[in-house]
């Protein structure tokens, strides 16, 4: 559940947050195991636990309008456990993203 809040600028720039609360609502099978190994080198596994974890999480950033033919938009976020933790374990994600964009 979540939503998006927006303050525009002017008609094309504008910057925004989307807070939100994250967790599994449905999900059919029993327990399962999913692995991933590439060359022996990277593994994950998601486990049944997993859909029990409930996550908080804010992404703020804009869009801004340079020229009419030139934009920039960028964005940040943080995700964080919040309940279902495993062993105790904390975890907290960070991402972010810079792009442009050129009309011609």
């Amino acid at each position: 559940v979540g939503a998006e809040f927006r303050k525009y600028m002017n008609e094309n720039s504008y910057i925004f947050v989307t807070p939100k609360i994250e967790q599994f609502v449905i999900n059919r099978g029993d327990d399962y195991t999913a692995n991933l190994a590439i060359n022996n080198a990277f593994f994950t596994s998601v486990e049944a636990n997993n859909k029990k974890k409930t996550y908080g999480q804010i992404i703020v950033g804009g869009n801004v309008d340079f020229t009419n033919q030139l934009s920039m938009n960028l964005g940040f976020g943080a995700k964080q456990i919040l309940a279902g933790k495993v062993d105790n374990k904390n975890e907290t994600y960070l991402s972010g993203q810079v792009g442009l964009k050129y009309k011609f």
